[in-house]
């Protein structure tokens, strides 16, 4: 079983992991500030990411 990530970690690992951007360059892709970018990844308000279930 794999171990619960928050949003926060998740959106990390995706850029860092999967696509291999900085901030720098997924604010290039995006249209987002690095700034609005790094908010959302040290964000420690969100809830953890949940399986779907159906």
């Amino acid at each position: 079983m794999q171990p619960k990530l928050t949003v926060q970690e998740r959106l990390k690992d995706l850029r860092v992991v999967d696509f291999k951007l900085t901030l720098k360059e997924l604010a290039g892709r995006t249209g987002l500030s690095r700034a609005a970018l790094g908010k959302y990844e040290a964000d420690e308000t969100a809830k953890d990411i949940a399986p779907l279930r159906f």
